[in-house]
């Protein structure tokens, strides 16, 4: 994305169709799976310019169990989609397209995946661990702002449930980011919960 390049405007985005999306899944055994695809409308008229172009994302998602461990793993592409893949972009809302200097809309590409365990410890312990990634390619360094970037985020949780109604649960989350111009920030967090069902 050129410098003179620039993100639309939300107050300069309109859409006259809804987003089609088409969902498949099923199971063999212990393995199950999904596949999905979805289909949007990018469009921007701000009175003087405007244009439209098509967005299009797609995912596969698997999990398999094996006694008391669960693997799950998921994998997404975008083109013009980038606002459905989860935790991207600038506020964890990727940027679908920009204008570019002859007020045409260019589509911008991105592809996230992720995967987590699962382990029964025992009826009333359960351990989970989970690492995901979300990339939305602005295709230029130069470009301002921080719209394009990657995400990473990485869980490690306890749960204990003494009983059906209540559970508790404490987490160590590790998120970090890195900006189209190359630099980095990086953050932990612990949460503890607890969580009683009438």
């Amino acid at each position: 994305m050129p410098e003179d390049d620039l993100l639309p405007d939300n107050d300069d985005a309109v859409s006259s169709m809804p987003a089609l999306s088409l969902r498949y899944e099923d199971s063999m055994g212990d393995f199950s799976y999904s596949i999905a695809g979805i289909a949007r409308q990018l469009k921007y008229d701000t009175g003087s310019e405007k244009d439209t172009e098509m967005g299009y994302g797609a995912f596969a998602a698997g999990a398999y169990h094996a006694g008391p461990v669960t693997l799950r793993a998921i994998v997404n592409a975008s083109e013009g989609a980038n606002s459905y893949l989860y935790l991207s972009g600038d506020y964890f809302n990727g940027a679908d397209a920009y204008v570019d200097t002859n007020g045409k809309l260019q589509t911008l590409s991105g592809d996230g995946g992720a995967l987590g365990l699962s382990y029964q410890i025992s009826p009333q312990y359960s351990l989970n661990a989970s690492h995901g990634y979300t990339d939305v390619e602005l295709g230029d360094p130069t470009v301002g702002g921080n719209a394009g970037r990657k995400n990473k985020n990485t869980f490690l949780n306890l749960i204990w449930t003494p009983n059906e109604r209540l559970m508790y649960g404490i987490e160590y989350g590790y998120f970090e980011t890195e900006l189209a111009d190359g630099r980095e920030e990086d953050a932990s967090r612990v949460m503890v919960a607890a969580q009683y069902s009438f």
